[in-house]
């Protein structure tokens, strides 16, 4: 990229480099979770790095029309973990990927709620 003024000087080159992004993901300070390869066929890998181990993750897929098409709780032993999501039975279209994470293991436990988009071809 070359860019100048007027008077033809502050000339100014860069080097761009635009990768393809291939992957849904939420990210905050203590957590981040992504899922691959987007769009997909319907084999989806979820990458947790959590905050702590030992967390149980509520997933539920939704799709266009919000009907829910899988619900499931995932164990996860570790706190950098990936598991697999195997839509390929649902057809083609775009859904919602919602994560709950517990916030803590009282009987009170607070919920932090994700929610990414995946389309299926």
């Amino acid at each position: 990229m070359v860019a100048s003024n007027s008077f033809g000087s502050d000339t100014t080159s860069q080097t761009v480099t635009i990768g393809c992004v291939h992957a849904a993901f939420i990210s905050g300070s203590d957590y981040s979770i992504s899922v691959s390869p987007v769009p997909s066929d319907g084999l989806l890998s979820v990458h947790y790095n959590l905050d702590r181990a030992n967390t149980i993750v509520s997933v539920k897929v939704r799709n266009i029309l919000g009907q829910i098409i899988s619900d499931e709780k995932v164990k996860l032993a570790e706190k950098d973990e990936t598991k697999m999501l195997d839509l390929r039975r649902s057809p083609t279209g775009i859904y919602f990927i919602e994560f709950n994470v517990s916030d803590s293991g009282n009987a009170k436990e607070q919920f932090k709620h994700y929610t990414v988009k995946v389309i299926l071809e």
